[in-house]
């Protein structure tokens, strides 16, 4: 850009301004802080085995608002993650060019045996629109292609669907993220 060109930027904690890009630094204008808008939603997912289906996944998780985005290990999920650096590289993209406020945790893997009080898409799993969350964040967890393995789901997990068609991984995870923040 040249110097003089008006630039927005933010700290991805919630700080937002615009102000002058001098050519070798940004010369800070008008600042606000932007609150969490919607409920807090937090994404736990199967990678997809594609890593350009990888990228849209942790782009549009971010373009919607999703506060954290964590791998999920399981029994039919046997497929390799971006690293940190490049998740987190994407991540800082898609709220670049969306203009967010918040910047999304990604990282971190976590065993779906271990979870609690979480939704797992399911294309048997109750109509979203039949369900009465309690005020709060959420988490959505998304399984790997070909679903989970028998013993994977127990009944302490409550099942929802997002319609009557399979959704591929990415499809499922930016569907859940965008309904549960407007619930």
């Amino acid at each position: 850009y040249p110097p003089g060109s008006a630039v927005t930027y933010t700290d991805g904690c919630g700080l937002v301004g615009a102000g002058c890009w001098t050519g070798s630094k940004i010369e800070r204008g008008e600042e606000r802080t932007i609150g969490r808008v919607g409920r807090t939603v937090d994404v736990i997912v199967a990678p997809p085995k594609v890593r350009d289906r990888q990228r849209f996944l942790v782009e549009k998780c971010q373009e919607v608002g999703v506060r954290r985005l964590a791998w999920l290990e399981s029994k039919w999920a046997n497929v390799r993650t971006p690293t940190a650096v490049k998740a987190a590289a994407w991540s800082v993209g898609a709220l670049e060019q969306s203009r967010g406020a918040w910047l999304m945790v990604v990282g971190g893997t976590v065993d779906v045996r271990t979870l609690g009080d979480v939704l797992v898409a399911d294309v048997s799993g109750t109509p979203v629109g039949k369900i009465t969350l309690a005020p709060g964040p959420a988490t959505i967890v998304i399984g790997p292609e070909g679903g989970f393995s028998p013993d994977e789901i127990g009944d302490s997990l409550g099942c929802v669907s997002f319609g009557d068609s399979v959704l591929r991984i990415e499809t499922a995870a930016v569907v859940g993220a965008a309904i549960l923040r407007s619930t």
